[in-house]
């Protein structure tokens, strides 16, 4: 007998009185989800901020992989809003950290434009000689 939510051969417990394996059945325990409401997160396949493709697929601890799925839930509420990839995961909570995200997410965009240290007075060479002799020269000369 297999997981019925994910197929995973070791059974942990029964729920709702659907056989899941440890990670499926503290997945509902920790969001306080149905079994139906978890196979229904686990079949989205895209994360749904960026689209980039996803799974729940055993990625080892923390789910260490690059396109692990991550159920997204409001930490105040409990409530559960989808499914994220790691990367828009952390960048939500972190954002929903900052005390204006908008003018943080404005100051990005803007080093990403400008990408300079002018603000530091540092005064860095257009032009340099890399480990390997190569010579690399970007703006004015």
């Amino acid at each position: 007998m297999s997981c019925e939510s994910c197929l995973a051969p070791d059974i942990y417990a029964k729920r709702g009185g659907k056989s899941l394996c440890e990670s499926c059945y503290r997945k509902c325990a920790k969001y306080k989800i149905s079994f139906d409401k978890l196979v229904a997160l686990m079949k989205i396949s895209n994360c749904q901020i960026c689209d980039k493709e996803i799974t729940f697929a055993y990625s080892g601890r923390h789910g260490g992989n690059t396109n692990s799925a991550h159920i997204d839930h409001d930490h105040d509420t409990g409530i559960v809003r989808g499914v994220l990839c790691p990367n828009c995961n952390f960048l939500e909570g972190f954002l929903k950290r900052q005390s204006n995200p908008d003018e943080w997410i404005k100051r990005v965009k803007a080093w990403q434009i400008e990408g300079t240290m002018s603000h530091l007075n540092i005064q860095l060479p257009n032009h340099v000689k890399t480990k390997y002799g190569k010579d690399i020269t970007w703006g004015e000369e």
